[in-house]
């Protein structure tokens, strides 16, 4: 989990221009993260890395 793939600041600052809540985050955690909103019942979508 050396953290490689990076998410370019233009694709964060675009998204959050959209009205979009981005949290870029290790995989592990981003899916705890998403899980938990699922529970909340917040509309979520994730992109994730999962092969490191």
């Amino acid at each position: 989990m050396s953290e490689a793939l990076k998410v370019p600041p233009s694709t964060v600052e675009y998204l959050e221009k959209q009205g979009i809540d981005v949290r870029v985050l290790q995989t592990e955690q981003a899916v705890k993260e998403y899980n938990a909103l699922v529970a909340q019942g917040v509309r979520v979508g994730g992109v994730f890395h999962s092969t490191c």
